[in-house]
């Protein structure tokens, strides 16, 4: 393609692209006003996009008429980047791999659900493919956000639920010291098994983290788990955790919003995980109880990893991480859940019904999760390795390296981790008290009632507006009384 910049009729600049105008020829400041005069919406936008702004003429308009607004633009071509300042953001989608995740990431679910796309006249008539891939990937990541911002309507009050019963049980927490060993998550996919032997073999030379739904697995093959990973917050999670007793005696790391039995915290190590920018982190603050930060992510491997990474600066190895359908079970035996349902298998309800419905039920949100570790930068991946026997996963996480085990180098490490315990005493009326204190702020509505705050933000009628605000007065009441009643139940 051949770019032309060149004076317009009233001497401002404008450009054409093979000779194709992607600005006026005669005034490209009005062409601009007029464009965005004319765009059409029914809400407020808290951000617009501008797919392919060139030359950045519509931005002052965009300002004048959308004060409130963050704006940004998508290039599609690189001959534009010396008027990337006019705009809040930039995004270049002619660089960007999974540019729906690269989206996502950025702004988050709530933001882009508040968002308003448009793409700018001339350069959707002349290249109008470009920009259907563009607004192919903006679906992508408006479908996601929405997806997860329903998953958030629908277990948030669960979520902060977990927090308080937590937060009442806690008697006893410890931190550690940064782990100096490498460290190997095992998850529970089903190549998991294959690499038994290797980890029985060469446990001495990890720090062993189990998520989960592993841990009965590592368990039954007798292999010593350093600590596990708990971030789930449905119900079911907590048929993973419960043991009785454990062979090893490993650290539990729990986030504050996992489903868990309560004697956990009276039988076991407890270091509790927080997410940042949480009500969580809301309340271990102002109750100052100590934590570790976690990141939260759509699958537990993802929360695993970045956990991983902010305990060591060795390496980090996966055995378990499959990521795809499989053809049997989508988890190494035993797995709890699954001794759980196979006590519910009938005839006309089988096992084989009952897990060809869990294998292609799984497709979409494994999709998810290999992108989010094919977008890892190259700072994480270059010390990220998957250690399988199986060639038939092999590269479906790319850029993350898939090896053998014979091509580690493992030794003997004598690390050993150290705890550091704090006893914790919480009066019941200081908890109820903090949580009052959280319930008056915005964010407090904006986590527990996040669709019903969008459509207040997003509406343009007052008087709906109140309506909004009303429905979310009485659901917070009604959820502050149960919580009260089960702080002091």
């Amino acid at each position: 393609m051949i770019f032309n910049f060149a004076p317009s009729k009233n001497g401002t600049l404008t450009c054409s692209c093979d000779g194709k105008f992607l600005h006026s020829s005669y005034n490209p400041q009005n062409e601009a006003k007029s464009f965005v005069e004319n765009l059409e919406l029914t809400f407020y936008p808290s951000t617009i996009f501008i797919i392919e702004g060139a030359l950045s003429y519509c931005v002052p308009f965009l300002r004048e008429r959308f004060p409130d607004a963050k704006l940004a633009t998508i290039r599609l071509f690189d001959e534009f980047t010396d008027y990337d300042k006019e705009w809040d953001k930039v995004f270049y989608f002619f660089s960007a791999q999974f540019f729906d995740e690269q989206l996502f990431n950025y702004f988050g679910e709530e933001e882009l659900l508040k968002s308003a796309f448009f793409t700018w006249k001339p350069v959707e008539l002349n290249f109008p493919q470009t920009v259907q891939e563009v607004f192919g990937c903006i679906k992508k990541a408006v479908s996601k956000s929405r997806d997860v911002l329903f998953t958030r309507s629908y277990f948030a009050k669960r979520w902060f639920t977990n927090s308080i019963n937590n937060i009442c049980r806690i008697k006893n927490l410890n931190l550690i010291n940064p782990v100096q060993k490498d460290i190997l998550i095992c998850a529970s996919g089903p190549s998991l098994k294959e690499s038994i032997e290797y980890i029985k073999k060469f446990q001495d030379s990890f720090f062993i983290i189990a998520v989960s739904s592993a841990v009965s697995v590592l368990e039954y093959y007798d292999i010593r788990i350093d600590m596990i990973l708990s971030t789930d917050g449905g119900y079911w999670a907590k048929k993973h955790i419960e043991f009785n007793s454990l062979k090893s005696k490993p650290l539990w790391a729990i986030t504050d919003e996992a489903a868990c039995p309560s004697d956990i915290f009276k039988t076991h190590a407890v270091m509790p995980l927080v997410y940042p920018e949480s009500l969580g982190q809301k309340l271990f603050d102002s109750l100052k109880i100590p934590y570790h930060t976690a990141q939260r992510n759509g699958t537990v491997s993802g929360t695993a990893l970045e956990l991983a990474l902010s305990l060591t600066e060795k390496n980090i190895y996966f055995c378990g991480l499959d990521l795809q359908q499989n053809s049997a079970s989508q988890h190494t035996q035993p797995n709890k859940l699954e001794m759980s349902n196979q006590n519910k298998d009938k005839k006309l309800s089988n096992k084989e019904t009952r897990i060809t419905r869990s294998r292609f039920g799984s497709d979409g949100s494994l999709t998810l999760y290999r992108n989010w570790f094919k977008a890892l930068p190259e700072s994480i991946t270059k010390r990220v390795f998957r250690v399988t026997c199986d060639n038939s996963i092999i590269s479906n996480i790319a850029p993350v390296k898939d090896i053998f085990w014979d091509q580690i180098k493992v030794a003997p490490d004598n690390f050993k981790l150290e705890l550091h315990t704090k006893k914790i005493e919480l009066k019941k009326s200081n908890i109820l008290k903090a949580v009052k204190e959280l319930s008056q702020t915005s964010f407090f509505e904006k986590e527990l009632f996040p669709l019903e705050t969008i459509q207040r933000e997003r509406s343009m009628d007052s008087s709906e507006k109140e309506k909004i605000q009303k429905n979310i007065n009485d659901k917070k009441q009604k959820l502050i009384k149960k919580i009260g009643e089960r702080i002091n139940g």
